[in-house]
């Protein structure tokens, strides 16, 4: 009997220090769970809306992701969630915006609804970004049309040689000043025409210039633009975790590695 007592006075002390420990944990942690925490973001920075892909030529499906948790997996479908993944691709580092090339290769003509999702270290699943392409036998190609010698061309130019040049036409998500939590993801588009004589052949990125990076990588891809058109281009962040207006610059960078065209900002307010 007296084993037995001393056991059951184990197993009592046992049980009082796991409720202390729980109720402790609790008050120290403001009993937040992991649901109350943002779910990841997720955006198709190309193709844009309405690209043509030719098939059976692979394509690249250019994904960026946002997460308080780290972003842990990328994954992209056609058609709807229900199907098996086409692409996917782990980021092991856990970090907390990561972005990826997912492969496509399209295998018949008509239109297909791309899917991309984001998983964060704690398994949470982002809400879906969708971006609807036309397939079809054969992509009429994009090509540079050089501006004459006497049509604006500068003197620090070759003759004939394209001005790139680009304006910022619009924010489509994430309004300057916008509210946004303490360490939250989010992404930034913005939509740029390309206003100068160069065709944009996909080689053209933005890149990061001043003020707060907020965990963005330092470029973000651009798609093929020509002259006169728009393009949608976006970043994925992480606000700050401390109070303040902040502001991120971003410009346009050339294959030579030249800055153009007017620069383009994300301004965000956490309270």
């Amino acid at each position: 009997m007296s084993q037995a007592n001393a056991y059951n006075r184990r197993v009592r002390r046992l049980f009082i220090a796991l409720m202390v420990c729980s109720l402790v944990g609790c008050f120290g942690t403001g009993c937040i769970s992991s649901d109350s925490l943002p779910r990841p973001v997720v955006a198709i920075i190309s193709p844009p809306d309405g690209a043509q892909l030719e098939i059976g030529r692979p394509f690249d499906v250019h994904v960026a992701a946002a997460a308080t948790r780290g972003v842990a997996l990328l994954e992209m479908r056609a058609g709807d969630l229900s199907t098996n993944a086409l692409a996917s691709q782990a980021n092991t580092s856990l970090s907390t915006t990561f972005s990826a090339r997912l492969p496509f290769t399209p295998t018949q003509a008509g239109q297909v609804v791309l899917l991309a999702t984001a998983q964060d270290a704690s398994g949470a699943i982002s809400a879906p970004a969708s971006v609807s392409v036309n397939i079809v036998e054969r992509v009429a190609l994009l090509t540079v049309q050089n501006q004459p010698a006497d049509a604006g061309g500068s003197a620090d130019s070759p003759a004939g040689a394209c001005q790139p040049d680009a304006d910022f036409v619009a924010d489509i998500t994430i309004p300057d000043n916008t509210p946004i939590k303490r360490k939250t993801p989010f992404v930034k588009t913005w939509r740029v025409r390309n206003s100068g004589s160069c065709a944009w052949q996909g080689d053209v990125v933005l890149v990061f210039v001043r003020g707060e990076r907020m965990s963005a990588p330092g470029q973000a891809p651009v798609a093929a633009t020509a002259p006169g058109a728009t393009v949608d281009i976006s970043v994925a962040f992480v606000s700050p975790d401390k109070p303040g207006v902040y502001t991120s610059t971003w410009q346009l960078r050339s294959p030579q590695g030249i800055l153009f065209g007017k620069s383009i900002f994300a301004v965000i307010q956490v309270p």
